[in-house]
């Protein structure tokens, strides 16, 4: 019989697992939420933690992340830590992520006008990475305060993909449990803190992606796993927030918002709720940066969407010094006079790269000279050559003074295989539909993106097309007013579904021609 063995993180109660479990495992169980972007494979570094107790010996693979005098000093990889007696653990605070607004898009959702006063409401936006909630005066449409958590599921992955592999493995419910448990909470936080009655909670509207929307519904996402991606529930779901395990906002209705498809869901159709495209005559486009990108063309028309596959880069995630956008993180990257300027989150002392300062820098870089357009990091001459270095057998630009910081030739390529899948996408999107990019009147740029992203940076790196240099709008967290839209607004409501039925979705995994635009998005643009 396997012995069980107590593994106590602090703050929290004990939780016993079979020896020789990991500490991830054990996280898992306890309900803590540790930043494991690789799902536990070892490669990203980011799950680390420091520990008392009986331990397995440190791996190979800590010893190079962490350093031996950190591993000395207590701090271990929590995929890799097995745990053999007692053990305390103590995991980092993540820092506080940002909360990405939604833009004012106007004309605004009017608000049901049958809500009693006093009534709250709450938008939650399930991401892939955060969960943002925001509580909503319902007669008024007014949001009173806002909340996000990084998502508790990270640590079965940092990607859509690894959640839906969790669930394939027999891990469905400890995921949704994780999900609403960590709503539940926000919920309850905001309430408290702007009402003292958790219980005036009468509605919440939901949206996410298709697999988060599915977890926090209770659905069987495994389908999402595999072709044909079919069986998962798109359509909009009424129900309580009781009926999907919500324990401590009790009397509270809750809408989820309509997906498109598999990899097109309800976050996108809340933010064409509230940018409503379909308003204007002539082309435009919504884009949503992240880890699953998603790209919707309104021809004028009629709607075609795509979602591209970009990877985790343009979320912080699998570069070297890859970070959450949390005080720390640089977010910007300018070059004034030949020199950089980086700029980071809460204007401290840089410990990290997030997606959009990886993808400005690029772009920095590329003026520079430091990079050429295939994306090769070469020396050169001026101010940023020296700064040029081989670091474990690649080549390395150092980003800050100690030389800690680095970002490497195969950070380089995590961005141009990001940006090649976005690009590939949109280019596809266009030719089904006759259009040429200068045809398109407005581009709109969701997500956390817009905070410190310059439309230059997108052009400059090929992200999207040069000509629509002056044709962007950054519109923050749409999703998260399109929520906010269909909480107070039967109308709105009603457009969601609507859009939902007259999307036309282009799959580009089989899709002949993705392939060749892909590989051709790869290059940087020549200047």
């Amino acid at each position: 019989m396997t012995r069980r063995v107590e593994v106590r993180f602090e703050g929290g109660a004990p939780v016993g697992v079979a020896e020789g479990a990991t500490l991830l495992d054990a996280a898992r169980v306890a309900r803590v939420a540790i930043d494991a972007a690789c799902a536990g494979l070892g490669t990203c570094g980011r799950c680390r933690v420091r520990v008392r107790g009986e331990l397995s010996a440190p791996a190979a693979e800590e010893v190079a992340a962490l350093g031996a005098a950190a591993v000395a000093d207590g701090w271990r990889l929590a995929c890799r830590a097995r745990a053999l007696g007692a053990v305390t653990v103590e995991v980092p605070l993540p820092g506080t992520l940002a909360v990405v607004e939604g833009a004012a898009l106007e004309p605004a959702w009017k608000p049901d006008p049958d809500a009693e006063p006093g009534t709250l409401g709450v938008a939650l936006d399930v991401g892939t990475t955060t969960v943002v909630a925001a509580l909503v005066d319902l007669r008024s449409g007014d949001a009173l305060a806002t909340a996000s958590a990084l998502n508790a599921q990270h640590p079965w992955g940092a990607d859509v993909m690894s959640r839906v592999a969790a669930a394939q493995r027999g891990e469905g419910e400890a995921l949704h449990r994780a999900l609403v448990e960590q709503a539940d909470a926000l919920i309850v936080e905001l309430a408290q803190a702007a009402a003292p009655d958790a219980d005036r909670i009468a509605r919440i509207a939901a949206v996410g992606n298709t697999a988060m929307r599915g977890l926090l519904l209770g659905h069987d996402v495994t389908p999402l796993g595999a072709a044909p991606y079919e069986g998962v529930p798109l359509e909009a779901v009424t129900t309580t927030w009781r009926a999907v395990g919500g324990a401590r906002v009790t009397d509270a209705d809750l809408y989820a918002l309509p997906c498109v498809s598999a990899f097109v869901g309800a976050d996108a159709i809340a933010g064409l709720v509230a940018a409503r495209l379909d308003s204007a005559s002539d082309p435009r486009l919504f884009v949503d940066l992240g880890t699953n990108a998603e790209v919707v063309l309104w021809t004028g028309d009629r709607w075609l969407a795509a979602s591209a596959a970009a990877g985790p880069a343009l979320e912080g995630a699998g570069l070297s010094c890859g970070m959450r956008a949390v005080p720390g993180a640089i977010e910007a990257a300018t070059l004034e006079e030949g020199d950089l300027r980086l700029e980071t989150m809460g204007g401290v002392e840089p410990t990290g790269l997030c997606g959009s300062g990886a993808l400005s820098l690029a772009a920095a870089l590329l003026d520079a000279g430091i990079l050429d357009a295939s994306g090769r990091m070469r020396e050169s001459a001026g101010r940023l050559g020296s700064r040029v270095v081989e670091r474990d057998g690649q080549r390395a630009f150092v980003l800050d003074e100690s030389g800690a910081l680095l970002f490497t030739q195969k950070d380089v390529r995590a961005v141009q295989l990001a940006k090649g899948a976005v690009r590939a996408a949109i280019e596809l999107l266009l030719a089904e539909a006759g259009l040429a990019a200068h045809d398109v009147a407005e581009v709109l740029v969701a997500g956390g993106f817009g905070r410190r992203l310059e439309s230059e940076a997108l052009a400059r790196t090929g992200t999207l097309p040069g000509v629509w240099r002056d044709r962007l709008r950054f519109v923050g967290n749409a999703a998260l007013e399109g929520a906010r839209a269909a909480l107070v607004s039967s109308t709105a409501r009603a457009e969601a579904e609507r859009l939902a039925r007259r999307i036309v979705t282009l799959d580009l995994a089989s899709d002949p021609r993705f392939q060749r635009r892909f590989m051709e998005a790869l290059d940087f643009p020549r200047q």
